[in-house]
């Protein structure tokens, strides 16, 4: 784990159907994710949004996040 994520354990997420969620953010301070969690519910009304303590995020990158150690150019060959 990498030494920011540990300082940033509070995340916000945006709860998906069939239990799924992705992790739109990470902030050091519970308040500073709360208003982020107030200014997305503001900007899409209709979606759901929480702010969740984790001490531990998940080791492994999620499809819809891009490898920053790989190269442009190969990611277009995949």
């Amino acid at each position: 784990m990498h030494y920011k994520q540990r300082l940033e354990p509070w995340a916000v997420m945006r709860l998906l159907p069939n239990l799924q969620r992705i992790t739109l953010a990470r902030h050091r301070s519970p308040s500073n994710a709360d208003h982020y969690c107030r200014a997305l519910q503001r900007l899409e009304p209709q979606a759901e949004f929480c702010v969740v303590f984790d001490p531990v995020p998940e080791e492994q990158s999620q499809p819809w996040e891009l490898d920053r150690r790989q190269p442009l150019s190969q990611l277009d060959e995949s």
